[in-house]
């Protein structure tokens, strides 16, 4: 059973952990969109169970392109492995995967769009 989720708008990547007086939080960016993302994906998810298999996962990260920046890849910040990591803990909140050990195939694309931006996810189980 392959999952398929659209999550629309500018992705945003997963933060580092602030810390201070003696307990960690995420900056309030990086943790409100996480929240809208799990909200998202469990409405598009309709109650299907969590996947409990190992899984390959695609992600295509649609940014919007600036007016200043004409190169063919963003290879502007945030770099791409902190959109994966927000985008993996969205899907192990949501109940989509158990956790986001199982993910064992990877193929991430972060792309420039002039149409709308956001995140397309595939998530099928391995045989």
């Amino acid at each position: 059973m392959t999952l398929r989720f659209w999550l629309p708008g500018e992705p945003v990547a997963q933060a580092r952990a602030r810390t201070g007086k003696g307990f960690a939080f995420y900056p309030a960016k990086s943790a409100s969109y996480r929240k809208w993302a799990v909200l998202q994906l469990r409405n598009q998810l309709a109650g299907r169970p969590a996947l409990s298999v190992a899984v390959k996962l695609g992600l295509t990260f649609h940014r919007t392109r600036p007016k200043s920046n004409r190169a063919t890849w963003p290879t502007v910040r945030p770099d791409l492995d902190n959109y994966v990591k927000m985008v993996c803990d969205a899907l192990m909140d949501a109940g989509a995967i158990f956790d986001d050990g199982a993910v064992c195939v990877l193929h991430a694309e972060k792309l420039w769009t002039l149409a709308e931006p956001g995140v397309e996810v595939i998530v099928e189980p391995l045989p």
